[in-house]
């Protein structure tokens, strides 16, 4: 086939997939309709079309009318099978793509079979079905791979890295599956959708391996090649921006992460409306980092936001509950008890539907303690710190030492006049540096307050306990709840 011809080609396969999502859309229920802006924002682009040599190095259609009339069939049920899982229906839209598999399969054509068992890996994987997808897309390999089915190949071999370093968090196994997808490729890779997708599938093993400065060299490389494939303010290139940002937060790119999250926010938020079920989980995830680095109020507005999406019963029960421990400590740290108890409540309870996560508990302890309620705030901060050591928790391993549990609990003896109980809970605090913006002042303050109430006669430590809370607050400083701990600090070493 000529250039032409393959190009008109391909602008009768987008067609068809047009073809499809309107027949679903035209058929939607309540669950489709809101997800219509992002299945639409799923179509193949028509410049794609333009990518000669990417259409020069597919199979084509058969010679023989009847195969080539099967092969046409079948690419029309792909269509719809993508149509359905882009809509929700994935149910639908697996069972629709496996019957292809078996119609391609009748065809003789094996570039066919390999291409329907990649597009059903692929569904498997958005139907959340990690272990189908994978044994799917490894068959899928190999039938690519014998067909010369070079670029189908590549496919099938990145979307298996993806699966193994996302779901089961296997990156030297997804290095490898990389390695075999760069050889199916053309030694100068052009710049195409499939080569974004190899550099985001690189990004997402670095990330699995925890080596995040590679993850981020992959998505600036990414970023670069999507610039010239993807629709600038497409669904595609806010994902891309969204896991860029958070690989510079996670590498302590602070800002630059901050302003990437915001970027990526603005182009989902345009794209797929401002209550979809992925803006949620970008808000959540800008939300829980400004509220690590202590910017509350920005953070709390986001959080609210999130929480109003209505996908979030249905599509992520268990980020209901991340969405109401975060907004429950910044609820905390800008002077709301009340509310903060309201929401640290309703996450433990959605929480223990999944897991019993001591951070949650940790965070309900807060809420009792700041609502006047000692005792019982003693009882869920402790049972927290025991599972945190049942996990084998250290000073080096630890997600901001989980809210710290063991200050709960020193400050809880202090409210409960058990200061004999409370010291070593703060001295053993202070061996977890690794907390919150002002937390360990928060211990030191508590350390030196216990101390005193004990009647300590070293005056050169409870001084230096002290100067270091003051030195570590100075920072953070032009935000309330931080100044107003140094006001009270100032005001008891007076």
């Amino acid at each position: 086939l000529d250039a032409l011809q393959l190009k008109e080609s391909c602008l009768d396969r987008q067609l068809v997939e047009l073809s499809a999502l309107a027949e679903v859309l035209s058929n939607a229920d309540a669950a489709v309709l809101p997800r219509a802006m992002q299945a639409s924002a799923g179509l193949s682009r028509p410049r794609w079309c333009a990518d000669a040599r990417a259409l020069k190095d597919n199979q084509g259609l058969p010679a023989d009318p009847a195969r080539r009339a099967t092969v046409k069939t079948v690419q029309a049920e792909l269509a719809g099978a993508r149509a359905l899982g882009r809509a929700g229906k994935h149910p639908e839209s697996v069972a629709r793509a496996r019957a292809a598999v078996e119609t391609s399969r009748t065809s003789g054509w094996k570039p066919l079979e390999a291409e329907a068992m990649v597009a059903l890996g692929v569904l498997q994987r958005e139907a959340d079905d990690p272990q189908a997808s994978i044994e799917t897309l490894e068959a899928a390999f190999t039938t690519s791979a014998r067909a010369g089915a070079r670029l189908l190949a590549a496919e099938a071999a990145i979307e298996l890295s993806r699966e193994l370093s996302s779901k089961f968090h296997r990156g030297k196994e997804a290095d490898v599956w990389l390695t075999v997808a760069r050889a199916q490729l053309p030694e100068a890779l052009p710049v195409s959708v499939l080569a974004v997708r190899l550099e985001e599938a690189r990004s997402v093993s670095f990330f699995a391996q925890k080596r995040f400065p590679e993850a981020v060299a992959s998505d600036e490389r990414a970023l670069e090649l999507a610039q010239q494939v993807y629709e600038p303010e497409g669904v595609d290139m806010g994902s891309l921006q969204a896991r860029s940002g958070t690989n510079l937060v996670l590498l302590g790119r602070m800002e630059e992460g901050h302003a990437r999250l915001r970027q990526a926010l603005a182009v989902l938020t345009r794209t797929l409306g401002a209550t979809h079920y992925r803006v949620a989980l970008l808000e959540n995830n800008l939300g829980a980092s400004l509220l690590e680095q202590g910017q509350y109020a920005e953070s709390k507005e986001l959080l609210e936001r999130a929480l109003k999406t209505p996908f979030q019963l249905t599509q992520g029960g268990d980020m209901v509950s991340y969405l109401q421990v975060n907004l429950a400590q910044d609820e905390l740290a800008l002077g709301r008890p009340t509310e903060a108890l309201v929401n640290a409540s309703a996450a433990l309870s959605a929480a223990e539907k999944f897991r019993d996560d001591p951070s949650f508990r940790t965070v309900y302890g807060w809420a009792l303690l700041a609502n006047d309620r000692p005792r019982e705030a003693l009882e869920h901060c402790t049972q927290a710190w025991r599972a945190l050591e049942r996990e084998g928790i250290t000073a080096e391993r630890h997600i901001p030492f989980e809210n710290d549990s063991l200050t709960c609990m020193a400050e809880a003896n202090v409210a409960l006049a058990q200061v004999g109980a409370a010291v070593p809970l703060f001295e053993q605090s202070l061996g977890f540096p690794l907390k919150y913006p002002g937390g360990m002042a928060r211990a030191r303050f508590g350390l030196a307050r216990a101390l005193a109430a004990q009647r300590s006669t070293d005056s050169v430590r409870l001084a230096s306990l002290v100067a270091q809370a003051l030195e570590e607050l100075q920072p953070l400083s032009g935000r309330a709840p931080f100044d107003a701990r140094r006001a009270e600090i100032e005001r008891w070493r007076r």
